[in-house]
């Protein structure tokens, strides 16, 4: 009904019509999985740039940073399986190569608590033995230690994919505050990432929020008892990442940038059937 009142709204508007017709299309894709099969589940959606992470009648919403045009975040279906506190960082050889190298240094490793790991051995290099030479040779690795700082922040929501992605914390929570929140090389940046891990837990356990709580909030981890490093999501967490530029809510249909061009895309075939 909502849906009707808007297009009546809007019949004028052949940009709007567009829209429409591409999301429609996309609400009639036949896929393997889908939200509705689930009563909990998390629903991740680009052009929006927002997470709901729904239970029956319980929604969390936050916020959310994901790739730029350039790199993407992929859609897909997945489920959560297991959540990290303080991980460490392998940075991608894409950034190492076209970033970091130009202004690597044993000054700038120390800052931000960077190191570089021999692949071979796992072991930590002598930052006097390292240069851009070695930078290149995909044998060494670029590691950025788990803890305050770290670019992935306090913890990481992990996921079986074939992008090597994944949801986490930042230690940049001014990107939240953009209106324009393409900022990553993928992955997604969760606003709220100690909500969404609660969300996530099938029994709550209020000792081990609190040890998740000291985990991601404490500077020194001194005490080793409420230190936790990895919680396993038993039954894992059905996750949708989608793509929709027009989606329907209580007080009507909300319209969002077509942040990657995928409507035009997806228009040019339509317009064969019109």
């Amino acid at each position: 009904r909502e849906l009707a009142k808007e297009v009546a709204a809007k019949q004028g508007s052949k940009d709007w019509q567009a829209k429409l017709l591409c999301n429609m299309e996309r609400a009639r894709w036949r896929l393997e999985d889908y939200p509705q099969k689930h009563k909990k589940y998390i629903m991740v959606n680009i052009p929006s740039f927002h997470l709901m992470a729904i239970d029956e009648k319980d929604t969390l919403t936050m916020r959310i940073g994901c790739g730029t045009t350039e790199t993407k975040t992929p859609l897909l279906t997945s489920n959560i399986k297991r959540m990290d506190v303080n991980p460490i960082w392998i940075v991608p050889r894409s950034i190492i190569e076209k970033d970091m190298i130009h202004y690597f240094s044993r000054s700038y490793c120390e800052r931000r608590g960077f190191y570089v790991m021999d692949r071979r051995t796992g072991k930590e290099l002598d930052m006097n033995q390292v240069h851009a030479g070695l930078l290149r040779d995909p044998m060494y690795a670029v590691v950025q230690r788990g803890g305050k700082g770290n670019s992935l922040g306090r913890l990481i929501f992990r996921f079986d994919n074939n992008f090597s992605v994944y949801l986490h914390d930042t230690s940049s929570q001014a990107v939240f505050s953009r209106e324009d929140r393409d900022v990553s090389h993928g992955c997604i940046r969760v606003e709220k990432p100690f909500e969404l891990a609660k969300f996530l837990l099938h029994e709550k356990n209020e000792k081990l929020i609190q040890r998740i709580n000291y985990s991601m909030t404490a500077d020194s981890l001194k005490i080793k008892k409420l230190v936790v490093g990895s919680v396993k999501v038993e039954p894992q967490i059905p996750l949708f990442i989608t793509y929709y530029t027009l989606y329907p809510f209580a007080k009507g249909v909300v319209s969002y940038p077509d942040v990657y061009g995928y409507d035009g895309v997806i228009f040019e075939q339509l317009k064969k059937y019109l």
